[in-house]
């Protein structure tokens, strides 16, 4: 039973008919497993499982004939999570198109039939929905964990993009791989607004990175709870600190909290830095 919870897990808790044929589970254990109460009908065809909870959304979506799409979908196959305040359901027909509370139901993108195979849909229309209704900075932040995280090539993203207007694929030139987390892209987005020169991933020894270099001396570093929590990693950090600002660079270290939460006084201080032109003096080598 165990090995059958993890298949609805990946499943992110419903599965279709077809979908336990893909997983080599017969019709008549598909009928046993009805009879017993383990699997229940969410609609004809499509099951949840007794043993596994199921976001109510996703479930809302089944029922309506919909899928669960769009950054929050992205987000259940490893992109960054802009914890949205609203969900995209993708709709099968046109005339679905309608909004329930902060659910957004859509039609088909780009007026093309693309059946609903799966309750949260498949990275490349989650990926279309993301595309063409996301703000473009956030479409780039999680964009940018696609490719990094190798889940979407950016070449397959413009081939998506392709068919809508000039201004939608506009929006992939811009995404890279380089970011190791979303609040390194909206540093880049923000650079790239005030026009400076920088390196994204600076080498500064034999592999031995920084997130950001700008203009020739400052360094720019933003830590994750997640490769920055732990005393090593802080403690790392530290001797990585007193490296380069022995070598004459200046180091500027950023929380996730600072780019979310004090961002305007964070850039005010950036700004200040830029302003007198201390980026743009040389380091002096050595110590």
């Amino acid at each position: 039973m165990s090995a059958l919870i993890d298949v609805f897990s990946r499943y992110h808790g419903v599965l279709r008919r077809q979908d336990f044929q893909t997983e080599g589970i017969s019709e008549a254990e598909v009928r046993r497993l009805k009879r017993s109460g383990f699997l229940l009908n969410i609609r004809q065809g499509w099951y949840k499982c007794s043993q596994v909870p199921v976001d109510p959304i996703i479930e809302a979506s089944v029922k309506h004939r919909c899928a669960y799409s769009g950054s929050p979908a992205l987000a259940l196959h490893g992109a960054w999570n802009l914890n949205e305040e609203r969900a995209y359901l993708r709709a099968a027909r046109q005339e679905h198109r309608h909004d329930i509370g902060k659910v957004i139901v859509l039609p088909q993108a780009n007026d093309r039939y693309v059946p609903v195979s799966a309750a949260v849909d498949p990275i490349p229309q989650a990926f279309e929905v993301a595309l063409t209704r996301l703000p473009e900075p956030q479409f780039i932040v999680v964009a940018d964990s696609l490719a990094n995280r190798k889940l979407l090539s950016v070449n397959d993203m413009q081939e998506i993009a392709a068919r809508y207007p000039k201004d939608i694929q506009a929006r992939t030139a811009r995404v890279n791989h380089l970011a190791d987390s979303g609040s390194e892209s909206q540093m880049r987005l923000w650079l790239e607004s005030q026009n400076l020169s920088f390196v994204q991933q600076y080498e500064w020894a034999e592999r031995r990175y920084s997130d950001f270099l700008v203009g020739r001396r400052l360094i720019i570093e933003i830590d994750s709870l997640q490769h920055h929590g732990s005393i090593e990693a802080q403690q790392n950090d530290y001797f990585r600190d007193q490296y380069l600002i022995a070598q004459g660079y200046l180091v500027f270290r950023l929380t996730y909290t600072d780019i979310v939460r004090n961002w305007s006084v964070v850039s005010r201080r950036l700004k200040a830095i830029i302003a007198r032109g201390d980026h743009l003096i040389p380091p002096h080598w050595g110590y």
